[in-house]
């Protein structure tokens, strides 16, 4: 019997080849866009959530920042053995640093400074070395296995040497890659020992200087509240200026949660979240009404045929499980076409979207069975019409034709239809608003003149510099610690007249003289940094209007006021107060992310930098110079390049 309902079935769609191609195309093309959706969600809801211990993991936060004084880890667990087991730091460089082992030298972003016991609190499995030894010593480094490929090649790079910040650092642990779905990416781990050398030996008594990530794994039964008051009552105590609120952050909230400033790394949005659920709902919704109308309108046509079967002696129950068979059928082959679509578009969408999901999350038992659940409740919904109307017509009412045949719910119908008009419309707003908005980032002034900036290696800059400016075609160059817009980093600082405290900061960034030139940013009032003098290269700050205007000042008014920040010395290192005072202030330029306001920002000469910015002329002839300049500086480094409009347009 049902392999009589299969070959009925199977005819049917043979028939009416068009109609069957736009209704099980439809329906799998709407089905497979839910699974990339949902894939999606669940890539971004499954943060953090690999490591072991990940329900008894937080991070203590103060208020709207994200990081806590070095001495708070320690202190808790000595203060607190019967609720902490383990408290680390991390402290990452967020300008990128040289690595350099031999003549392989990179400029890598993704450097952190780790306590010992960083690999007790968070599962990151070793494939070399031990993991309890080591980030023990001064001068070591826990690489990741691809950083271990690009630099050491096949060689086992335990014992090994690198180059960084002019010392000697040994490999003592390979790791495996950090997974792309945790909020701490890393490519390095060195240890915090090594950072005494520029931080001092008492870095760890130290309750003045909050820029260290602070991650506590608690012990079993200890509750959130409890530990909350243990960090509060440590910072009230140890603090002078402490911040009013001390909060504790679940490990497995923090990406979709946290918003604070100094975040680690740019978390995800749990409203987008919310928008892209709903659109997937619409979409499926779309889907299926669109099915179950061109189902309904082609089982219509199929009156004479059930009529015929009734004469011939078929119950009304045979009847009901032929169209629901029928129904099933069609559904059931969207839902395979629907899978194989997803899983051979998931590369584009990896692609399109920075994620790295995998077929195994699609072919995964609860995604399947998740969604054939919803492909049995749409052919349900399809077989429905044809399976209780239809058969429950006379056969000689049946038998006097289609024309006889009216349906007889007209108004669930029609408002199927209004309903697709309805999500059609509301899916062709949203894609004239996203045009829209594409449009405003790609026409959007962002207060800098990206064209005709070629971004190199900072290597060898000082040289580098005045050999460059011999080049036709080369008008400005200046140094740089990272590309922007982009996060920076914040710290605190001190102005004339305004009471400040260690939870007041603005974001920084140190360039060396010309590069408000180089850049073409407005200056408002005030002088740039003057080249080659030592009064500015000590003591001046440039601030944007922001800055200026969250001080309560005007440009002219700032110009010549004293000013502190706790920032990194002229030639790098830990944060030290750097004193000086204000001289000059640029129009606001966009320094962070687009969706966001333009955000106070300090400006200060700085050569600890990494990437050189150069104005030219974009012709073959002028980077053909511009690269016998850095063979000639740079015999032994790659020749790496790339225009700053490019990288921002991506």
């Amino acid at each position: 019997m049902f392999k009589s309902y299969f070959t009925v079935g199977w005819r049917n769609l043979l028939r009416s080849k068009i109609h069957s191609f736009v209704n099980i195309g439809g329906l799998a093309v709407g089905i497979a866009s839910c699974l990339l959706i949902g894939l999606y969600i669940a890539d971004e809801l499954r943060y953090d959530r690999y490591h072991t211990n990940a329900d008894r993991i937080y991070r203590a936060v103060a208020e709207d920042w994200a990081k806590m004084p070095p001495a708070l880890g320690p202190a808790l667990t000595t203060t607190y053995p019967h609720l902490v087991e383990r408290a680390v730091r991390l402290w990452p460089l967020f300008s990128p640093a040289k690595m350099r082992h031999q003549d392989v030298v990179f400029v890598e972003s993704g450097v952190v400074f780790a306590d010992a016991d960083v690999f007790d609190v968070f599962t990151w499995p070793f494939v070399a070395g031990d993991p309890t030894k080591a980030l023990i010593p001064k001068n070591s480094v826990v690489l990741t296995q691809s950083m271990a490929t690009k630099y050491f090649g096949a060689k086992d790079p335990l014992g090994e040497q690198m180059k960084f910040w002019g010392d000697d650092l040994t490999v003592t642990g390979v790791m495996e890659d950090v997974p792309h779905d945790s909020h701490l990416q890393f490519d390095f781990l060195i240890s915090l020992p090594t950072l005494q050398l520029v931080m001092g030996d008492r870095v760890d008594e130290r309750w003045d200087m909050p820029v260290f990530y602070t991650y506590i794994l608690t012990k079993s039964g200890t509750t959130a509240s409890q530990l909350e008051d243990a960090v509060s009552q440590l910072v009230k105590k140890n603090v002078t200026d402490s911040p009013a609120t001390v909060a504790l952050q679940p490990l497995a909230s923090i990406h979709l949660h946290s918003d604070l400033k100094g975040e680690f790394s740019s978390g995800g949005n749990l409203s987008y979240l919310y928008i892209l659920g709903t659109a997937a709902l619409f979409i499926l919704l779309l889907a299926g009404v669109n099915f179950t109308n061109l189902t309904t309108a082609r089982a219509t046509t199929r009156a004479r045929e059930v009529g015929m079967r009734q004469t011939l002696g078929a119950v009304r129950r045979q009847l009901v499980e032929q169209f629901f068979g029928e129904a099933l059928i069609t559904t059931v082959m969207a839902w395979v076409i629907a899978n194989a679509l997803a899983a051979s578009m998931i590369p584009a969408f990896n692609q399109f979207t920075g994620k790295q999901i995998q077929l195994p999350d699609l072919f995964s038992i609860s995604w399947l069975g998740g969604s054939f659940m919803v492909v049995l409740f749409i052919s349900f919904c399809a077989g429905s019409y044809p399976a209780f109307f239809l058969t429950r017509l006379k056969p000689v009412s049946s038998l006097k034709g289609s024309g006889g045949v009216r349906a007889s719910s007209p108004l669930v119908i029609k408002g199927l239809i209004v309903f697709q008009f309805m999500i059609s419309t509301f899916f062709l707003t949203g894609m004239v608003v996203v045009l829209l908005q594409l449009r405003y980032i790609q026409s959007k002034e962002l207060g800098f003149d990206q064209e005709q900036v070629i971004v190199l290696d900072g290597d060898g800059f000082p040289v580098l510099k005045q050999s460059l400016r011999s080049v036709a075609g080369v008008e400005q160059v200046a140094g740089v610690p990272q590309v922007f817009p982009a996060p920076l980093p914040a710290s605190s600082f001190r102005a004339e007249g305004i009471v400040t405290d260690s939870t007041n900061r603005m974001a920084y960034y140190g360039v060396t003289p010309g590069f408000i030139e180089t850049m073409g940013i407005t200056l408002v009032a005030g002088l740039p940094f003057a080249e080659g003098s030592m009064k500015d290269e000590q003591e001046a700050f440039v601030l944007n209007e922001s800055a200026v205007h969250d001080l309560g000042w005007t440009a002219e008014e700032a110009i010549g006021k004293p000013f502190s920040m706790f920032v990194p010395p002229l030639n790098g290192g830990s944060e030290v107060w750097r004193n000086g005072y204000i001289t000059g202030v640029v129009r606001d330029f966009n320094h962070d992310v687009l969706y966001e306001k333009v955000s106070p920002l300090v400006l200060y000469p700085s050569y600890d930098m990494n990437l050189t910015f150069v104005r030219t002329q974009r012709t073959p002839e002028v980077i053909s110079a511009i690269q016998a300049v850095w063979k000639k500086v740079n015999p032994d480094a790659p020749f790496q390049y790339y225009f700053l409009d490019d990288r921002i347009r991506q």
